[in-house]
């Protein structure tokens, strides 16, 4: 029995192991192919990451800061003769300064070596130069003047801000001669060709043109913001036929503001589309960076400025803007605050008659004063009325002068049929 067994029990153990070696040789393959396959990965994988497709799905804004702050009210002037009795130490504090009258500026201001503001000019329109004076310039206003820029000067590479109210910039070739620029801010103004390469000013937050007076033709089809990953506001407006089409991009970026005669109706529901996106993220809290607070028309009662910028399409009092002509009817003007004053965007004003003009629900409509009140430093109050709305004016005024004119905080209310809107305002009224 036992010599029967054996060769059965060897013929079992030579069929083991053929199974081991054949299994072990089909881990070797799948090893190999396996590091084969891998090694094709590896290989296939760009060196750099720069040379990875770019989605522009996420705006990163790679610019430190914030814009600069500059003041809204007129700098202090220092004329020639008053620099010689100045101190080094009283030249070196001095950090803005308003220049009115010169064509070319002086070499004695360049003794003021840490000006970072500038206000340049008064209406005259006439050309001026002399900027690259000043090395630590960050922002600039210009008040009716004419700069020409064709020689790329110095101060255009450090500016921050760029204010231009009836003002014309020329010779500026493109947008890549200022890298560092956070605001553009034109009112009643213009280039004498718009620059290319809008989307080269990677550091910009805001850019309004308000009442843009080129008389080229912009398409704003060719702008596209999404490649300007800090713009947070946008607004291109004109009463004249220079821009056409909306720019893209505009879903990336906080507020875009378009308004000119050449707008189609598809483009203005477009537009309308995105305020109305706007405001959904803004209601479910996914952007808190666009305003939480939303208008209640039941309370009928705005508490803040934000509520009022938050939904301006639902308030009752609507912006408006003027033509340059129309400023000389203006005695006070009436914005939402400041910065809607200096873009001449405003939701009131006093005519030199007395009355006061508003937009209201679309229609402008005029109020006759209960009496007559000039203004003057301090407390000022009035009513005006027709026959179914009423406006209670109370404002502070002081001397901080705008072009001779007392500015100041005040309350706006309007009465209509028993609903009552409340208003914080800023105004600007002119000295006679």
């Amino acid at each position: 029995m036992t010599r029967r067994l054996l060769p059965l029990i060897a013929f079992l153990i030579f069929s083991c192991s053929q199974k081991s070696d054949s299994v072990q040789d089909k881990r070797e393959t799948v090893e190999l192919d396996t590091i084969e396959v891998a090694s094709t990965v590896i290989d296939s994988i760009p060196e750099k990451v720069d040379s990875l497709p770019d989605t522009n799905t996420v705006r990163v804004c790679g610019c430190q800061g914030q814009i600069p702050k500059i003041p809204r009210s007129r700098p202090k002037s220092y004329p020639l003769d008053s620099l010689k009795v100045l101190s080094k130490e009283q030249k070196l504090a001095i950090k803005s300064l308003y220049l009115p009258h010169f064509d070319t500026i002086p070499e004695e201001y360049g003794e003021l070596e840490n000006v970072e503001f500038l206000h340049v000019g008064y209406i005259d329109w006439r050309e001026v130069n002399g900027l690259d004076l000043f090395p630590k310039l960050k922002g600039v206003r210009f008040w009716g003047k004419t700069v020409d820029l064709s020689d790329n000067p110095k101060w255009l590479q450090n500016i921050e801000v760029i204010e231009a109210e009836k003002s014309r910039l020329i010779g500026l070739k493109s947008f890549k001669s200022l890298p560092k620029l956070k605001e553009i801010r034109f009112a009643f103004s213009t280039f004498d060709v718009f620059p290319s390469n809008f989307e080269s000013m990677q550091c910009l937050q805001k850019c309004s043109f308000g009442a843009y007076l080129g008389r080229d033709s912009i398409d704003l089809n060719r702008i596209d913001l999404s490649k300007m990953p800090c713009l947070e506001y946008g607004e291109f407006h004109s009463w004249h036929k220079n821009f056409k089409g909306l720019p893209k991009g505009m879903d990336g970026v906080k507020t875009v503001k378009v308004l000119h005669g050449n707008l189609t109706e598809e483009e203005k529901q477009r537009l309308k589309n995105h305020r109305q996106g706007g405001a959904k993220q803004s209601n479910k809290g996914e952007n808190p960076s666009h305003g939480s607070l939303r208008l209640n028309l039941d309370s009928l009662h705005f508490i803040s400025e934000r509520e009022y910028l938050d939904d301006t399409l639902n308030h009752p009092l609507r912006a408006f803007s003027l033509s340059y002509p129309e400023w000389e009817t203006i005695s006070c003007i009436i914005a939402i605050n400041e910065d809607s004053y200096w873009n001449k965007a405003m939701i009131g004003l006093i005519e030199k008659s007395g009355t006061l003009r508003i937009n209201y629900k679309g229609k402008t409509i005029r109020l006759n004063p209960d009496k007559k009140v000039p203004f003057q430093k301090g407390e000022w109050r009035n009513t005006f009325r027709n026959d179914s709305l009423v406006v209670n004016l109370l404002i502070d005024l002081d001397e901080k002068k705008v072009m001779n004119s007392l500015t100041g905080n005040g309350k706006l209310q309007l009465v209509n049929q028993g609903q009552v809107y409340k208003e914080t305002c800023f105004f600007v009224a002119q000295l006679k």
